[in-house]
């Protein structure tokens, strides 16, 4: 319960405890980033991460409408066509004003920025500062959205791979040694700053991914449900879309850099499609909608300046029907649940639209109603006691406020890999 881990992890950084030691998640030590930490009022230690968090959401958000404003007007507006300025209206409008979680949004501006360096940024001694820097903060973003979240990883190396590919492509090979120990120095500089021991670092690779891996396997259902056949056919013709337009690019109209662009949706698609698809239910369906913008984005981007691509009326039209799919299914979703329920997870722009204190009142008041109401009897006893165990969900400590000093317990049903069930046995 997505209450219950939240309040796992700020417990963890108030304690002080290590990553890949000490505790092991599906996300690291800057998971706060996704969130946002809880309670600040009550925990004067997280007020540097709320700073944080503040800081960089804003920065990139910044960032990425000033990329995205540089590359669709390379042109003079009045060059485009109706369907393209109102493919470009939709694909602002979705990215501005429907909420998109933090990590994704990082990955696109990482490509985006990438894009630039490859074909944009001429390396050149009046623009070294301007090349270097691109690097440094595309380097900087991956490397903390890898410690958000841990898989992501292998998409912030898919998306490097990608880059590495097209700047040898581009005969800027030269600079192939600037990215990768960047990305290392910066990943470990940060995992220092967040209070991480070195010893365990390796540790936090190796038994995330087995704790990524088994959770995977545990929460996907075998059960085909319609839902799940209808989603999968509109994924599918997402990527052969993407994969026939690709081979017609590269191999046919030799147009490298539109190739490129959607080069770079793949590893997009598989965030959306990791999210979207590992619980297979109505909810979570939703996720992979949801993460379907950053790939339009691009592929509106790949559309609008394309004037090689002769069936641009055929990828207009497919784009306009993704963004209806994808927009429709979204604000149903979000209206269905808003103002009812205040979850960051899913609507980042409600922290936007209310004091943080007004999100801790609603977010508890929506747990204390969730469940039977607690025997007053009981709440007496702890209000200047601590509570060492708690037999379900501890969500309802955070809802309480009460003084929580767990001690260790079985991983009952959470034992779905060979670690965890040593250390239940």
């Amino acid at each position: 319960m997505d209450s219950s881990w939240l309040l796992g992890l700020k417990w963890a950084s108030l304690k002080g405890l290590v990553f890949g030691s000490d505790i092991t998640f599906t996300y690291g030590p800057l998971y706060f980033l996704a969130y946002g930490p809880v309670n600040t009022g009550h925990y004067p230690s997280l007020l540097l991460e709320e700073f944080i968090f503040w800081t960089i959401r804003f920065t990139v958000i910044f960032l990425i409408i000033s990329q995205f404003a540089n590359i669709i007007y390379k042109k003079q507006w009045r060059e485009y066509s109706p369907a393209d300025i109102i493919l470009i209206i939709l694909g602002l409008a979705l990215f501005a004003f429907l909420p998109l979680p933090l990590p994704e949004t990082i990955l696109v501006l990482n490509c985006i920025l990438f894009i630039r360096l490859i074909f944009e940024i001429e390396y050149s001694k009046a623009n070294r500062k301007k090349y270097l820097s691109n690097i440094l903060l595309n380097m900087l973003l991956l490397a903390s959205v890898c410690l958000i979240k841990f898989t992501y990883t292998i998409v912030a190396l898919s998306i490097i791979l990608i880059a590495l590919l097209g700047l040898i492509y581009k005969k800027k090979a030269k600079y192939l040694a600037y990215i990768l120990p960047v990305f290392i120095a910066i990943y470990l500089i940060l995992w220092i700053l967040c209070g991480q021991s070195l010893s365990a670092f390796f540790d936090y690779f190796y038994y995330g991914f087995e704790i990524s891996s088994g959770y995977t396997e545990a929460m996907m259902r075998r059960v085909v449900v319609h839902n799940e056949i209808k989603y999968c056919l509109f994924g599918f013709f997402v990527l052969l879309f993407i994969g026939i337009s690709s081979i017609i690019l590269f191999f046919i109209k030799k147009d490298f850099y539109h190739a490129l662009i959607l080069f770079f949706t793949l590893p997009l698609l598989f965030v959306a499609f990791k999210n979207g698809f590992v619980r297979a239910d109505d909810t979570h369906f939703l996720y992979y909608f949801f993460q379907l913008q950053p790939v339009i984005l691009f592929l509106i981007i790949f559309i609008v300046d394309n004037p090689l691509f002769s069936y641009k009326t055929i990828g207009r039209l497919f784009i306009v029907c993704i963004l209806y799919v994808t927009a429709v299914s979204t604000l149903y979703r979000f209206f269905a649940r808003f103002p009812q329920e205040s979850d960051s997870e899913i609507y980042p722009l409600v922290k936007l639209l209310f004091p943080n204190e007004e999100n801790i009142r609603i977010n508890k008041d929506r747990i204390r109603n969730s469940y039977p109401a607690l025997p007053s009897e009981f709440l007496q006893q702890a209000a200047n006691k601590r509570v060492d165990v708690f037999p379900y969900d501890i969500a309802l400590l955070y809802a309480y406020d009460l003084n929580w000093s767990p001690r260790p317990v079985f991983q009952s049903y959470s034992a779905y890999t060979p670690v965890l069930d040593q250390i239940n046995a």
